[in-house]
């Protein structure tokens, strides 16, 4: 389902680790959506950038819990490597 939640459940004081990282990424994606409405070019590259690298580390507790697991699942890895994919084709249509 997802990332594995961490043994601490007060991660960075941001509740899971999973809360964090969504909330950085809405974040992010807040301050993407202003940078297209104000045309900062450097910012929106920026912004995307952060996104894709985001959600890379986002994506490494949950491959390590699925290789430990071995109940590693082909198809959320297509999933995610589809929505990469659209994500980074989004920027460089910029």
């Amino acid at each position: 389902m997802g990332l594995t939640e961490p043994n601490n459940k007060n991660f960075l004081t941001f509740g899971t680790s999973r809360q964090f990282i969504t909330k950085l990424f809405g974040f992010i994606l807040f301050l993407l959506i202003i940078s297209f409405v104000l045309k900062e070019t450097a910012l929106i590259f920026t912004l995307g950038a952060g996104l894709i690298f985001l959600a890379l580390a986002a994506l490494i507790p949950w491959a390590l819990n699925e290789i430990n697991n071995y109940t590693i699942r082909p198809f959320r890895i297509l999933k995610f490597l589809f929505i990469l994919i659209i994500i980074i084709l989004a920027i460089g249509a910029l």
